[in-house]
């Protein structure tokens, strides 16, 4: 701004020279204005005259070094000089109408004189007119911040102003940036270069002033940009953004508003207290702690391509890099042309970001430890090989932290082994120790670990006024038995307690608990409480809390017509849309369930039983919370809208698919009002709407080069992409590193050292005949009615998969397809031929199938053989779930028939046997279905059958991907994902079962339903037996 006002000044003082020159008719009109000038005038000119910028500049200066010894000269001597003149030779002067002293000694002494005088006066002249202009060109240098040296601020000086003339380069780009300081300094600007926006986040401002007054390079002024934008907690997670913050705070260069200063300060505070890991760090999870280190410590010498020392620390400097790998994949494709279905080899990448930690050895060359080092590079190393250097960093957890709280976490779990008579597993009770020292967890247990009594666990150590319980109906929900021999009670009815209920009263028989399934149910405990409601520990399951009649969001199909009709009916009033009113004159069905702004407060219908009281919770447990892994469904929206003190998701699969699965979770338990937007912490640095964020660092993308390559010949103008998320995390030990703190994984080995996994056979058995016609008829892809080529790709492994297990409930036919019209087939009488097996034994069996047509032709069988059967899937209402689990946990039938998605959160850990009856595309379904009987708790020899149909797309999917872990899983456990890890892809599968297909073994289901009667008798006297 006083750049800008010094030369508007100089403007101003050229624009009058301009206007006064017109007025001049003569040299007396241009030397003393025609003698027209009041004394005043005179007076000012004068002192202007004399006194210039070499007094107001270099007075001072001279002042400051010699005291007053150094300004007699000037300005007392001169300005005695210029009062004398006036006193005794400026009236005589001027009454002889004289323009300048020369002209005197011309009167006087003639024209050879003048001359002298001339000559004199113009050379004493050159050094006063050189000290203004130097004068000059150092008030641009200072005003400048240095942007313009003196010597060019001299330069500057010219009447047009306008940019020097070509042949000067330095001179034009010192005038560009002047003319850009210019430019930026006529708007309003920044107080700070560090200041607090309006949503929390760090905003900075770089002047171009200061940018050259500090004489700032590229590097420090990307390193301040880096701030712009970031909220000052979601710096705290690496040490080299907290060593920028704290410089950039402390070291004075840049100005910082005081709300930004105190922002960062409390952040920085808030990390040594929030980042504490819950459990220690395995060696794949250290490398994202060394980072916390400024030096590691040799421990023996090296001397193989890297030289070290033993015994002596290494400085380390870590970064980030951009990684991408290429690796082909078989897909199907399809030929229009033809007709004809086809396998290709794709070329494909995946891309993403990771970290890295730069060490240099003894002969000054840098190494770079990282997770996907490059084989090219000789100086990247995998990251884990730093281990077998250097120390690995001591991190402490909230054993090491809060010693305390742990072992009084201890004493209460220990008082309730002895209140309920039962015994924790080792590594539970230490497990439970430590995440119940936070009052927020992502419990994340191994299916079959129990968390149900995990669960139980932390409302002991926690000790809420009023805790709820929030599970899958099916294991919540209490029934009426449903067999007719029971004596009746007197409410009409044996009860079957929910699976819930019962570890409730097994584990903590002294707590006491409420059914709440209904808004009607809160108001009847109220009521029997004198309208209190009491404390205690309140269960329920997801589609009573959170639907149950509510109707907080819009379809997006609705428009306003279809809005007001909605109203009109749940408020018994006939409002209607006036004529001019059309489906988008207010835009109010899109507006219902959307939070406005940043409070959390949004436009609803008719709210749920969770609006109407969730707030009457001091402590929440979801169980199976991956339930709310999509932040844009209802669900989830509704379950992070709860806002307890204590709050605790558990889950055997916390990432079920993507990475963005878990940002939700993670969002409600660490971030209190996280659903409101704009909100984060140390334990969770990111807000609701920073997802996008989360997924850029964490997220890894595949890209198909050869697919793109075939649009692109199909169609000379299209330009994109073909890309998709991998369930590959780019930066796992820095997300590792982030979630640790909240989020605590423990498997069943952890559990309990003397756990023995179970058995897993695969039966693998010829198709039937007709089976066999119809998968092949789908196999073609131009025998799935879609026209685009996702949407058929999708179907056809829906169809294939659905054929292998129930054929003849298949009912996508088409004109040209064949039919099945028996599903006993070679898969049908090895399942019953193993049931018989497991009869004859005495045991109980568990059989799970992704199908329900499937289930009711075994179920039909095996009461045929006269064999009773529980029975848990869609075909029966959630409600009576429970029923028919208790029938089977009590032993009064030997075999459960369930549904692969009904299965999810029970268990039957006294039972031996489990027969898989076909596979979901995802790995979580079947992980939750072997956990049924797969349990911490299991008998030893404990056998899971998976029965497949060779040859087929469930056969070639059970090698791929039900052999191993996924890659999420792997990365909870704190274990590397192996570098030739390739994730599993539908397309692939799909390519990999076309060529295997083979019918020459397939059998007819005539000959099958043959085999009955014989394998109906063996039911029979295995059961008898």
């Amino acid at each position: 701004m006083l750049l800008t006002l010094v030369i508007a000044y100089l403007l101003v003082t050229i624009a009058i020279g301009l206007v006064a020159a017109k007025r001049v008719k003569n040299s007396a009109d241009f030397a003393i204005a025609g003698r027209h000038l009041p004394l005043a005038m005179i007076v000012t000119t004068t002192f202007a005259t004399w006194f210039g910028s070499e007094t107001v500049l270099g007075i001072p200066a001279k002042f400051v070094n010699g005291g007053l010894h150094g300004v007699v000269e000037d300005p007392f001597g001169a300005g005695f000089c210029l009062i004398f003149v006036g006193l005794f030779f400026a009236g005589k002067l001027y009454r002889m109408t004289l323009l300048t002293i020369s002209d005197y000694y011309r009167e006087r002494y003639g024209r050879v004189v003048e001359v002298v005088c001339s000559l004199i006066i113009m050379l004493s002249y050159l050094g006063w007119v050189s000290a203004q202009v130097t004068a000059l060109g150092l008030v641009f240098n200072l005003l400048s911040g240095g942007a313009i040296s003196i010597p060019i601020g001299i330069a500057f000086w010219r009447k047009d102003k306008s940019i020097p003339p070509t042949g000067s380069a330095e001179l034009v780009s010192r005038w560009a940036k002047v003319a850009s300081i210019i430019d930026e300094e006529r708007v309003t600007r920044p107080d700070f270069n560090i200041y607090l926006g309006d949503d929390g986040t760090l905003r900075t401002y770089l002047s171009i002033r200061n940018r050259e007054k500090l004489k700032l390079d590229s590097d420090e002024i990307k390193r301040l940009a880096s701030l712009n934008k970031a909220h000052p907690l979601s710096l705290t997670t690496e040490r080299e953004t907290r060593d920028l913050l704290k410089r950039f705070v402390n070291d004075g260069i840049y100005t910082v508003q005081p709300e930004a200063k105190a922002a960062i300060e409390s952040a920085l505070t808030e990390m040594h207290s929030a980042a504490v890991p819950i459990l220690p760090v395995t060696d794949f999870e250290a490398v994202a702690y060394a980072d916390e280190e400024q030096s590691l410590l040799c421990t023996h010498d090296y001397n193989d391509g890297m030289f070290f020392t033993a015994g002596r620390k290494y400085t380390i400097t870590t970064g980030t890099y951009k990684f991408s790998e290429k690796f082909q994949r078989d897909k199907v494709g399809f030929d229009e042309v033809t007709g004809s279905t086809f396998r290709k080899k794709h070329d494909c990448s995946i891309s993403g970001q990771d970290r890295y930690i730069m060490v240099t050895d003894n002969r000054g060359v840098a190494h770079q430890f990282m997770d996907r080092p490059s084989a090219e590079v000789k100086t990247q190393h995998l990251d884990t090989l730093l281990w077998s250097i250097f120390q690995k960093p001591t991190v402490l957890t909230v054993r090491d932290v809060m010693p305390a709280a742990v072992d009084k976490n201890l004493a209460v779990l220990r008082t309730c082994e002895m209140l309920s008579a039962f015994r924790y597993y080792p590594g539970q009770l230490e497990y439970l120790a430590c995440v119940g020292v936070k009052d927020y967890g992502l419990v994340g247990g191994e299916t079959g670990t129990g968390k149900t009594l995990m669960a139980l666990s932390l409302i002991a150590m926690k000790a809420p006024s009023r805790a709820l319980i929030i599970a899958p109906q099916g294991t919540m929900r209490s029934t009426k038995s449903e067999d007719e021999d029971e004596d009746e009670d007197e409410d009409g009815g044996e009860t079957n307690v929910s699976q819930w209920l019962q570890e409730i009263h097994r584990f903590t028989p002294y707590l006491q608990i409420y059914e709440l399934f209904s808004i009607s149910d809160y108001t009847r405990i109220k009521a029997l409480n004198n309208g209190v409601l009491p404390d205690g520990v309140y269960v329920t399951y997801y589609e009573a809390m959170f639907q149950n009649g509510g109707k907080e969001t819009a379809p997006a199909t609705w428009d306003d017509i279809r809005f007001v009709k909605e109203c009109n009916t749940l408020l018994n009033t006939k409002n209607e849309l006036a004529a001019h009113e059309d489906d988008e004159t207010h835009g109010w069905a899109r507006s219902v369930g959307k939070e406005q702004g940043d409070t959390g407060i949004r436009c609803i219908m008719q709210p749920c039983m969770s609006t109407l009281i969730g707030h009457e919770f001091d402590m929440v447990l979801a169980d199976e919370a991956h339930k709310a892994c999509n932040l844009n469904a209802n669900l989830t929206q509704m379950l992070i809208r709860l806002q307890p003190h204590y709050r605790y998701a558990l889950t055997a699969t916390p990432i079920p698919n993507v990475i963005s699965n878990l940002f939700s979770l993670m969002g409600w338990l660490c971030v209190p009002g996280w659903y409101k937007g704009n909100r984060r912490n140390v334990a969770w640095p990111y807000a609701r709407n920073e997802l996008s964020r989360f997924d850029n660092t964490f997220r890894s993308v595949e890209r198909d080069f050869t697919a793109e390559a075939m649009k692109k010949s199909k169609d000379r103008n299209w330009s994109g992409k073909v890309e998709k998320s991998s369930p590959i995390i780019s930066a796992p030990a820095r997300l590792l590193k982030i979630t640790k703190p909240a989020l605590a994984f423990i498997s069943k080995k952890q559990c309990n050292p003397d756990y023995v996994e179970p058995t897993v056979i695969d039966v693998r058995v010829p198709p039937g005949r007709e089976q066999a016609a119809l998968y092949g008829h789908f196999l073609e892809r131009g025998n799935i009615p879609a026209k685009h080529p996702l949407v058929a790709a999708r179907k056809q492994s829906q169809y294939l998969r659905a054929i292998c297990t129930d054929p003849a409930g298949f009912n996508h036919h088409t004109a040209s397809s064949p039919r099945c019209r028996s599903n006993m087939n070679p898969k049908v009488l090895t399942v019953l031929q193993l049931i018989a097996t497991t009869l004859k034994e005495g045991e109980q069996c568990v059989i799970v199938s992704a199908r329900k047509g499937l289930t009711t032709t075994l179920a039909d069988r095996v009461a045929e053989a006269g064999i009773p059967y529980a029975r848990i899937d869609s075909t029966l209402p959630a409600e009576r779930h429970s029923g028919q689990a208790q029938m089977f946990k009590e032993k009064r039938v030997p075999l459960m028939f369930m549904g692969m998605k009904c299965a999810a959160a029970y268990s039957f850990g006294s039972c031996k046997y489990l027969i898989i009856v076909g596979i979901e595309w995802s790995p979580g379904p079947l992980t939750q279905t072997k956990g049924r009987i797969d349990r911490v708790i299991s008998v030893p020899g404990h056998t899971i059958y998976c029965v497949l149909v060779e040859n087929t797309i469930e056969e070639t999917q059970f090698d791929v991907s039900a052999t191993k872990d996924d890659a999420a899983t792997i990365c909870l456990r704190g274990q590397r994902v192996p570098r030739d890890y390739k994730p599993v892809d539908g397309s692939e599968v799909l390519a990999m079962a076309y060529d295997r297909f083979d019918v020459s073994g397939a059998t007819p289901e005539p000959e099958c339903e043959e085999q009955w009667p014989k394998l109906r008798e063996l039911l029979r006297s295995s059961h008898k037996v």
